[in-house]
């Protein structure tokens, strides 16, 4: 069965045209194959529900006959079935499952918003819940909550002509339970915060070595934050600065910049809900973003003080107030 559907989620990528045009009288592949893919939603095997929803999802999603925002005629009399077996499993027990799930609602939003504002109520319920998936110490948890917030920029930037007046109240009902999860996320993770610190005190002991050296000038600021230290040097060449007196690297490994490799390309889950803040606020504005968002941010930025300090919140709180700004800050 795996090497089966191997080759199937290959033809739905690359090439599923050829599954969605008529051969003979038996019709296209696909309307044979349907029904089966269909019934495999509800297999006991995760392995085999997640291949049956990477084969399936293109045929819901693309416009494989050329025509813009046209399902495939075989996928048609299916969409409710697909969209049902969608709502099955949107309590799977496998993190792998979720995670296809939440993509293919994200992606039904943008390109079939038409099959998915009928089921909004139930869909941002489970985005949101999804969202907040986060045993945070599981990877797979936190990728299931990084796909399901893909849900609120792309809900966020629809056209006008696409989202209704319904889809916008069933977000904004939402939004005072959304907006601490999304808050919540863009706290760095307990291994991201021992990641930083462990290179906080590599730089501090290279500064040590700097000064001990009788180096002029230093690669490292003594003001900037831990948290908003540079993954990289200064320049790309190595400085005097980093020299010892025979002209080699004052570092015994020569590597040490690269223990940490930089995250500045990596999209994250902290990320993902700092964009969502910004296109939700945006897509709302003040009056139905600040009322649940200011009481977070009073809570995490006295994070910052007394005996409970965690300037790890307050980081994330100000990382907020940068996301709403353009669009709330006359308001604030």
């Amino acid at each position: 069965a795996a090497g089966a559907f191997d080759a199937l989620i290959k033809i739905a990528e690359d090439c599923p045209e050829v599954m969605v045009e008529a051969e003979g009288a038996g019709g296209p592949p696909l309307a044979a194959l349907l029904p089966v893919l269909l019934e495999y939603l509800k297999c006991p095997v995760a392995e085999q529900r997640r291949a049956a929803l990477d084969v399936i999802l293109p045929f819901a999603v693309e416009n494989i006959m050329g025509e813009e925002k046209a399902v495939p005629p075989p996928m048609v009399p299916h969409m409710e079935h697909y969209l049902a077996g969608l709502g099955a499993l949107s309590t799977d027990p496998d993190p792998g499952v979720r995670e296809k799930v939440c993509k293919a609602i994200v992606r039904l939003l943008v390109t079939r918003t038409e099959y998915v504002e009928p089921h909004m109520s139930s869909l941002v319920t489970f985005m949101l819940q999804s969202t907040a998936d986060m045993a945070r110490c599981s990877s797979s948890s936190s990728s299931v909550a990084l796909e399901a917030c893909e849900f609120w920029p792309a809900f966020s930037y629809l056209s006008e002509d696409r989202c209704t007046p319904k889809m916008m109240e069933e977000v904004e009902k939402a939004l005072p339970s959304l907006i601490p999860v999304l808050l919540n996320n863009m706290v760095y993770t307990q291994d991201k915060i021992v990641e930083l610190m462990e290179e906080n005190e590599l730089q501090r002991q290279r500064r040590q070595k700097i000064e001990e050296g009788g180096a002029q000038t230093a690669t490292i600021s003594d003001d900037q934050p831990v948290f908003h230290r540079s993954r990289s040097r200064a320049t790309s060449k190595t400085t005097t600065a980093d020299l010892d007196e025979d002209g080699g690297d004052i570092d015994d490994d020569d590597d040490d910049d690269d223990l940490f490799s930089s995250d500045d390309n990596e999209w994250t889950l902290r990320k993902c809900s700092a964009a969502s803040l910004d296109a939700l606020s945006l897509a709302y504005g003040p009056r139905a973003v600040i009322p649940p968002l200011l009481p977070c941010l009073q809570e995490g930025l006295a994070a910052s003080e007394g005996p409970q300090e965690n300037p790890w919140v307050a980081e994330a709180c100000i990382l907020a107030l940068g996301a709403v700004g353009p669009a709330c800050i006359e308001a604030m």
